[in-house]
């Protein structure tokens, strides 16, 4: 197959005409329109190049835009072919038509949303749903049109930006935002999908991390979350939270969840709403993170273990530890989400009930577990060879 670029000038005196690829192809000729357009003083017809002279800086932006645009569309032309010829497909018509349907390289969108299931399926889902949900504030910002990934420029970021923090974002989140749309667009060029700018579109925004207060919960708040008894307190707070036995049930796993995670290191919500039972063997849980694929082990304790044949009741046959994956035919990974939303609700109520004004979310686990080993085992910042006996008996005292 060959392929060659295709100018039709406009009949029309001092208006754009239109590029397309002519495909040459087991002795058949198709030609596809590619939508884009220029004048007939910036197409070299006979090098079948874009030209650029001494045009307006505008005027050269786009230009430069606009082949960046061109060559991706012959690299994923030349992607589908190689794919139908992996294939043994010769059929240039159906190779046209694969090309118009899944000519997603125009498409931010669809390309983040290959990238997030593609991560998916690598189960990790945290970057998965990090990269979805920079593409649904993106297109918002973009007056709810999705929009081509090489309409990427400074001037896109840098105005998305100042959308963001006007919406009254914090540096951090915006950070967020930038960050990760800094790397669908770096994963796009290594693609080959995009051709890079010859400026940093990210060069501008600010992509750090700023500290942020303190999230951690001292040892006696602690201790009002252990302390919590919900059936009391249905009876007193009736008026302010509706109560009845399906929620107490709900508060009771968050809270157990949440202990359960402070007292494993501060294991994260997804890796124990994953967690088998096939995980536990001669009292060692044995797991490993979503986030980073690190082995991590820990001996099970008191509380653990309380915790563990608590539920051990209700999921029955289930494989996991808690009944947060329950449904075979639903998406693990939705309910997992489902789950953490309503996990960060209760410990949300549960906040309220115990009186603590710190703000609890599941993450808080593993900054309270934190602070308290670092506080209570190597206060003086030395290392101490029994923390992990120190540590134990400090979770089970409280």
């Amino acid at each position: 197959m060959s392929i060659r670029i295709v100018f039709r000038p406009s009949k029309k005196n001092k208006e754009e005409g239109f590029l397309s690829l002519r495909i040459y192809h087991k002795r058949q000729t198709r030609q596809v329109a590619t939508g884009l357009k220029l004048m007939q003083e910036e197409w070299d017809d006979e090098n079948s190049r874009i030209v650029l002279r001494n045009f307006s800086l505008e005027r050269k932006n786009y230009l430069y835009q606009l082949n960046a645009t061109l060559k991706n569309k012959i690299l994923y032309l030349e992607k589908i072919l190689n794919e139908h010829r992996r294939k043994e497909m010769n059929n240039i018509d159906q190779l046209i038509a694969d090309f118009k349907h899944n000519a997603f390289t125009s498409s931010f969108s669809d390309y983040a949303k290959l990238l997030a299931n593609k991560l998916a399926e690598e189960k990790r889902y945290r970057t998965s749903e990090a990269y979805l949900s920079v593409m649904r504030r993106t297109v918002k910002f973009n007056q709810e049109c999705d929009f081509s990934l090489n309409e990427i420029t400074a001037e896109f970021v840098e105005n998305y930006e100042r959308e963001l923090s006007h919406q009254g974002l914090s540096l951090n989140t915006i950070s967020f935002y930038m960050r990760n749309l800094r790397a669908i667009y770096n994963k796009a060029i290594a693609d080959k999908i995009l051709i890079p700018s010859l400026d940093n579109p990210f060069e501008k925004v600010y992509t750090g991390v700023k500290s942020t207060p303190k999230r951690a919960l001292s040892k006696e708040d602690v201790s009002k979350i252990y302390s919590l008894d919900f059936s009391e307190l249905i009876e007193k707070k009736s008026s302010e939270l509706s109560m009845n036995a399906s929620k107490q049930s709900e508060l009771e796993l968050a809270r157990d969840l949440f202990l359960f995670s402070f007292h494993t290191r501060g294991m994260s919500f997804v890796d124990i709403s994953f967690l088998k039972k096939s995980n536990i063997k001669d009292d060692i849980l044995t797991y490993r993170r979503k986030k980073t694929g690190q082995e991590l082990s820990i001996k099970i304790n008191t509380s653990l273990r309380k915790i563990i044949n608590k539920y051990a009741r209700i999921t029955g046959d289930s494989p996991y530890i808690f009944p947060i994956i329950r449904s075979q035919e639903k998406s693990a990974y939705n309910q997992y989400l489902s789950a953490l939303s309503r996990q960060n609700r209760c410990l949300k109520q549960i906040q309220k009930l115990a009186d603590i004004k710190r703000r609890i979310t599941s993450h808080v686990a593993r900054h309270t577990w934190a602070t308290i080993a670092k506080e209570e085992i190597y206060p003086s910042g030395l290392f101490r060879k029994d923390w992990g006996t120190h540590l134990l008996r400090l979770l089970i005292s409280i």
